[in-house]
């Protein structure tokens, strides 16, 4: 949910991508700043315009908040609704967590195998 109503050009702003600047950390280290656009990704009101839902490609960090925030919106409400497809909603709280199921753990050996093949 964001701080207040989203305008309709705001979320084609969004799903197309803007521009944001994040850290890019190895080995546990900050090491430098990078400013890029963000990938296109899926935008959807919710809740009368106050929320939206955002699919994304890429996930960097802090990356939903730096994209509303470019656009001079406040984060009121964020919730992570699924993770490479794995839906969450088994998890109720923070801090919860569950086993994957055989086919889960699958699609998670798929993304790391092509991670190591590109």
């Amino acid at each position: 949910f964001v701080d207040r109503r989203m305008e309709d050009s705001d979320m084609e702003h969004l799903s197309n991508g803007v521009v944001i600047t994040t850290q890019v950390n190895r080995e546990g280290k900050r090491s430098r700043s990078v400013t890029a656009p963000t990938k296109p990704c899926i935008v959807e009101p919710i809740a009368g315009g106050f929320g939206i839902r955002m699919t994304l490609i890429e996930g960097r960090n802090r990356q939903i908040r730096k994209m509303l925030d470019t656009l001079g919106y406040g984060v009121v409400e964020l919730h992570r609704v699924d993770f490479m497809g794995i839906s969450l909603d088994r998890l109720n709280r923070p801090g919860d967590w569950d086993y994957l199921n055989k086919s889960e753990m699958l699609l998670v050996n798929q993304v790391i195998q092509a991670a190591q093949h590109p």
